[in-house]
């Protein structure tokens, strides 16, 4: 399945993110997943992954664009 992510710059950590599929591929391409990118317990960026409707593999013919936004900021311990 494709996937994508974003990473925080260095020292900042995801608040927040989501994704996006081209508006062309509705009711063909889902999100199957869209949450924070872990390491060591801290939300380095944010990751998102994409499924078909059918169960069809998808190709890279397809040319669909998945877009994935993290929200990062410095945090105080």
């Amino acid at each position: 399945m494709p996937s994508a992510n974003v990473l925080c710059p260095t020292g900042k950590v995801a608040l927040s993110g989501g994704a996006h599929i081209d508006a062309s591929f509705a009711g063909t391409l889902v999100l199957r997943s869209s949450a924070p990118l872990l390491s060591s317990g801290s939300a380095i960026g944010w990751f998102a992954i994409v499924t078909t409707t059918s169960g069809a593999n998808i190709s890279a013919t397809w040319n669909a664009t998945l877009t994935v936004y993290a929200l990062c900021a410095n945090v105080s311990q």
